[in-house]
């Protein structure tokens, strides 16, 4: 396959998987201008604490950060689950400035 049709193929299935996220998101949370805020912020949260240079390492970063914040949810409170998941940003920050499975430099 050539590589500008590979391009368009993989943009087009992105395009596709980020509106279908989008439509599913909106089934479950209430709809404004500023619902992508908090969901970027995960995301940004999510790829540091995995690692950026790791796709395996982006997923478990996503569930680790998925069970503390039930976690937290279930025994603190839903107030804190954000304060928890940006706490843990910054650990990992201080901790392994590559993420969880990322390389060193």
């Amino acid at each position: 396959m050539e590589p500008r049709h590979l391009y368009a193929v993989t943009f087009g299935l992105g395009l596709a998987l980020a509106g279908a996220a989008g439509g599913l998101y909106g089934t479950v949370s209430q709809i404004n201008p500023y619902i992508g805020a908090t969901l970027t912020a995960k995301c940004f949260a999510i790829s540091i604490i995995g690692g950026l240079d790791n796709p395996l390492g982006v997923m478990v970063g996503g569930l680790f950060l998925g069970i503390v914040e039930s976690l937290t949810t279930l025994y603190v409170g839903p107030t804190f689950a954000d304060v928890a998941s940006f706490g843990i940003l910054v650990l990992v920050l201080f901790l392994r400035p590559s993420g969880l499975l990322g390389r060193a430099a």
